[in-house]
């Protein structure tokens, strides 16, 4: 029975109705009444159809430019000729299907759960898409698909492909898992068989987060993973092949209340905490049997871009402290590693993780500053550190700003293959880098001097940042492999910056405050960074590439870091010093920059080989002292550096190496050290403290060959450093008080308690980036010249730099 002209058909209750709309004809909306079996049927003549249900029998269909609203079905068939189909779910943690009849070639997408109406299509001309309109949808194809011609893609939060295979001739296949509200996402293709123009296998995992402004406590533990795994499997395509993960966070944790006159406990409490935890991770894995074969580039991608700001700010509160902790883990992996399968081949090989860490956590003290810590262990100054509020002369048990941040950073790139794959292209290559930095900052400033509480301040910033990329077996037909591993800025900044400021405020320590504190530090800052950074190259036969001779390979690990700590009083707009009690500042750098070929790696049918590491790592630190008090003995200055620095490029022991081409084999390293100490800078004629200035460096530039190295063109071995330390203690008019003066240590016992201070001093997730042995400080003898100057060369080319006391 044909229908004209009408806005609405309703079907008879218990019947079995079928509703057809043909190319051409439209109405506004179809409902199948109760009960029966109520089938919706669309015969199209080209044009494009898209399908949003919103229930298990209800939603709207676009045909042809018009829109119709359904309820009361069961199916939706899809006839005729079609050009474009789109089925969006709107149902959140949806379990979707897509099939293929072997018969009729039609298409099947339905949900498991059940949420809405199963929609059955012809083959569309050019594009089929299944869009996850919701989060946590799961879409599973179950069936052979044979799409000739049809680009396809699915947009959901999972993707699985297990056992089938999917042809799509020269369109293109997109599996694209993760929505703008997934924070985990997981593509996987395992057992399959894949034929396409181009193909892009990726997951996204999205997280924003803004936690509350106005509350004592603000609290976030996030997780992010994106997945995108190929196992086991045949991609053969005519266009570009693309494997790739991605992670985007955003997280932002505030605590910034407002207390008032009837608030009258926040003295002796943490008024403003804020917390987060955080882990993000982004991993992609081609494995097992797996073989791809592509004319175009093949890409195998992990990008981690991870945003951290906590703040505790209580300058709005009349008293009580701020603990602003940050514990943040951020991975990227990228891993070609087929086994077993038949071979990779693409004119192109891009093996390629990074990751970005961009991580700020910020403590504003109250202007009644604090004078005593919540009872929760957590909001205790030490606790919330990890214990870590050590000084020369005690720990700190009482602040009014903490700022405590952790940040392990992890970056991997790399590519292997079974005996007997070859992995062919014109060019390969292996690259990591790890960008970013974060820093921890602790502000007491606003603190006034006839505060009740006191505005000590405690910034320590944690750092381990290892970054990774190698070859480690392979069989390679290429004229040129590329490894290289970078912990440094991908653009815009010179260095990657890892760092530590505390600002002391006033405050007259009364109302509970154990002046004790006051003597053992104002300001307390302190960074401790390690690094690691390896490229290398082992197991690899070069086959005869294009020019008839075999590939080059390139290998470079570089390092461009700035590391510090800044510990200093507050200055009022007037620029009188304010703060009270001792600055001590610590900057502790372990680095490690390596390129190599392995002891026992075999390196065969090499042309050019290079072999390069660069390491330019910066570490600065400073302590000025507070302004004097009747309550303050110690007060001083302590500035302590310790750099630690190897940068090694090397060709380790095993057979001979044979190249038809050049050796290079280079190390570059610039590591400049800076340290002051200064005392207060408004003390006039009073005596204020001892200040010291320590900086304790061991660099060492290697390059090393351990066997025989056999080359047709130049072999080079270059070895560059230059390791220079400026170091400046500067005291207060008054100086300090004199070593009889009761109570006072002596200056030798003040050096002795700074150096066991640094060579104690926690080293978190560094593991320790203070050397076992520091050297014991000596006793400088008297110029015969004034200013001094002091020489010393750890390298044969030290810049001089005067030293100052």
């Amino acid at each position: 029975m044909g229908f004209h002209g009408l806005g609405a058909l309703v079907g008879a209750a218990a019947a079995n109705d079928t509703f057809r709309i043909s190319s051409g004809g439209s109405i506004g909306s179809v409902d199948g009444g109760l009960g029966g079996f109520d089938t919706l049927e669309l015969v199209a003549a080209g044009g494009a159809i898209t399908s949003t249900p919103s229930g298990v029998a209800s939603g709207v269909i676009e045909f042809e430019g018009h829109t119709i609203a359904y309820a009361g079905l069961e199916p939706i068939t899809i006839s005729g000729d079609v050009d474009d189909v789109t089925v969006e779910t709107t149902t959140a943690d949806d379990e979707i299907t897509v099939s293929q009849d072997a018969v009729t070639g039609e298409i099947t997408v339905q949900s498991t759960l059940p949420s809405m109406e199963s929609v059955t299509l012809v083959v569309p001309n050019s594009l089929l898409q299944i869009l996850a309109k919701a989060p946590g949808v799961t879409v599973r194809i179950i069936t052979d698909l044979s799409l000739f011609g049809v680009n396809l893609v699915i947009v959901a939060a999972y993707i699985v492909v297990d056992g089938v295979a999917i042809d799509l001739g020269d369109g293109d296949l997109t599996l694209a898992a993760g929505t703008e509200e997934d924070a985990d996402a997981s593509v996987e293709v395992t057992g399959s068989t894949i034929s396409a123009g181009d193909i892009a296998i990726g997951a996204t995992a999205t997280v924003d987060v803004s936690g509350p402004a106005d509350e004592r406590l603000a609290d976030e533990n996030v997780v992010a993973s994106a997945q995108a795994r190929v196992t086991d499997s045949q991609l053969t395509a005519s266009g570009d092949v693309t494997i790739s993960s991605a992670v985007v966070a955003n997280i932002a944790v505030t605590s910034s209340p407002t207390t008032g006159e009837d608030d009258d406990d926040t003295a002796d409490k943490d008024v403003a905490v804020a917390y987060a935890t955080v882990d993000t991770s982004a991993s992609t894995l081609v494995n097992g049997a797996t073989a791809i074969t592509t004319p175009g580039t093949l890409t195998v991608r992990a990008h981690n871009d991870t945003t951290v700001t906590v703040l505790a700010d209580a300058s709005a509160a009349d008293a009580g402290g701020a603990v602003a902790v940050a514990d943040v883990t951020i991975t990227a992996s990228s891993l070609l590693t087929p086994a077993a399968g038949t071979g990779i081949t693409a004119a192109q090989i891009d093996v390629d993780a990074s990751s970005s860490a961009t991580v700020a956590v910020t403590a504003r003290a109250s202007v009644g500053g604090a004078t005593d810590t919540d009872a929760a262990a957590a909001t205790r100054t030490d606790a919330a550190t990890d214990g870590h509020t050590s000084t020369p002369n005690g720990t700190v048990s009482i602040a009014g700003a903490v700022a405590f941040l952790e940040l392990d950073q992890s970056t991997t790139a790399l590519l292997s293959a079974a005996e007997g794959d070859v992995i062919t292209a014109d060019t390969i290559s292996v690259g990591a880098t790890s960008a970013g930095g974060g820093i921890a900052a602790a502000d007491g400033s606003g603190v006034a001097d006839d505060a009740p509480g006191i505005g000590v301040a405690v910034a320590v910033t944690f750092a381990n940042v290892v970054t990774s990329a190698a070859v480690e077996q392979a069989t390679l037909a290429t004229d040129q492999l590329t490894v290289r591993a970078r912990t440094a800025p991908t653009s815009g900044a010179d260095a990657n910056e890892y760092l530590a400021v505390a600002t002391s405020g006033a405050g007259s320590g009364s109302g509970g405050a154990d002046s004790g504190s006051l003597s053992i530090a104002g300001a307390l800052a302190l960074a401790a960074v390690a690094l690691t950074t390896l490229a290398g190259v082992g197991d690899i036969v070069f086959l005869v590439g294009g020019a008839g001779v075999g590939g080059s390979a390139d290998v470079e690990a570089s390092t461009r870091t700035a590391s510090g700590a800044t510990a200093s009083p507050g200055e009022p707009a007037a620029g009188a010093t304010t703060g009270l009690g001792t600055s001590v500042a610590l900057t502790t750098v372990n680095n490690v920059t390596t390129a190599e070929l392995p002891d026992g790696a075999a390196l065969t049918g090499v042309h050019d080989l290079r072999i390069a590491a660069d390491s330019r790592t910066a570490a600065a630190t400073t302590a000025t002292g507070g302004a004097n008090g009747s309550e303050i003995a110690l007060a001083g200055a302590f500035a302590v550096t310790v750099s630690t620095d190897r940068t090694t490029a090397r060709i380790g022991s095993g057979g001979p190496l044979v190249a038809t081409g050049t050796v290079i084999v280079e190390a570059r390293q610039s590591a400049p050290v800076t340290t002051i100490a200064r005392g207060a800078a408004e003390s006039g004629d009073d005596a204020v403290g001892v200040v010291v200035a320590l900086s304790f460096l061991d660099h060492a530039v290697r390059v090393q060959t351990a066997r025989d190295v056999t080359a047709d063109g130049a072999i080079t071995l270059l070895a560059d450093g230059a390791s220079g330390a400026t170091t400046v203690a500067e005291a207060t008019a008054g100086g300090a008080p004199g070593e009889d003066t009761p109570g006072q240590p002596s200056a030798s016992d003040h050096l002795e308690g700074t150096r066991d201070f640094a060579e104690n001093a926690p080293g978190g997730s560094t593991g320790g980036a203070v050397p076992a042995q520091l050297p014991a400080p000596t006793t400088p003898r008297a110029p015969s010249r004034w200013p001094p100057r002091s020489r010393s060369r750890s390298t044969p080319r030290l810049p001089r730099h005067p030293s100052r006391t």
